[in-house]
């Protein structure tokens, strides 16, 4: 009984989160991170050319790199200032908060732009790849099969994922989705389930073990009996 109610929180859990994951509003939210991290890091490098021009040929030529290289340091400085705020101790962002006003102050532009540059690409490609991470996910999501063999007597069957309930048995092969938490009754087989678990390595699944909705089957044939479906995984 006590197995059931954990089984029960965890699949509530993992449908809330996928929820949560594929809405519109948090892919927008990520998108539109990216896009300002890209802002940030393209008028970052304008700044270091114009500064790069002016050491080189006409020092007046920095000053109008200042206006640019203030907005592109300001979410540093932020982040800065609030890491200092919420954990009392020094981070490689208050280090941040303290050197990058300092160059500024000190007039050597050239170093912070080169510096606030240097700090945008990486954040732009942290973004990038939050981003990339975040469709991944959404796609493993989103390619749960229209239809599934069921296992009907001594006969396969094959229904619309819709209409699979508790206590089915699926035919699942290699290269496919399972389609719904369950049990392996029958077969053995590889399975990729590291987006929802975060294993870095393939699990090797047989009689008895356990399996999840959306996870890949890499090799191997298997018959689940289904545990929780729809709504419920």
């Amino acid at each position: 009984m006590a197995q059931q109610v954990v089984d029960q929180l965890a699949g509530h859990e993992r449908q809330n989160y996928r929820q949560e994951l594929t809405s519109p509003e948090q892919t927008a939210v990520v998108h539109a991170e990216e896009q300002q991290a890209n802002l940030y890091a393209g008028v970052a490098f304008a700044c270091l050319g114009v500064t790069t021009v002016g050491r080189l040929f006409y020092p007046p030529l920095v000053l109008l790199s200042l206006p640019g290289l203030l907005y592109t340091a300001f979410p540093f400085v932020k982040s800065g200032l609030d890491d200092l705020r919420a954990k009392r101790k020094v981070t490689a962002t208050t280090l941040d908060l303290v050197s990058i006003p300092a160059v500024i102050l000190t007039g050597n532009y050239f170093a912070a732009s080169l510096a606030v540059a240097l700090l945008s690409l990486s954040h732009a490609v942290l973004k990038r790849t939050e981003d990339r991470s975040m469709q991944s996910m959404v796609n493993v999501f989103g390619q749960q099969p229209a239809k599934v063999w069921v296992v009907v007597g001594d006969t396969e069957m094959e229904i619309p994922l819709a209409d699979v309930r508790a206590g089915n048995v699926l035919v699942v092969t290699a290269g496919q989705m399972i389609p719904a938490d369950g049990v392996i009754v029958r077969g053995e087989a590889s399975v990729d389930q590291r987006m929802l678990t975060g294993e870095s390595q393939p699990a090797e699944k047989g009689p008895g073990d356990e399996v999840f909705a959306a996870s890949l089957l890499l090799a191997g044939q298997v018959w689940v009996e289904v545990q929780r479906a729809g709504e419920a995984t």
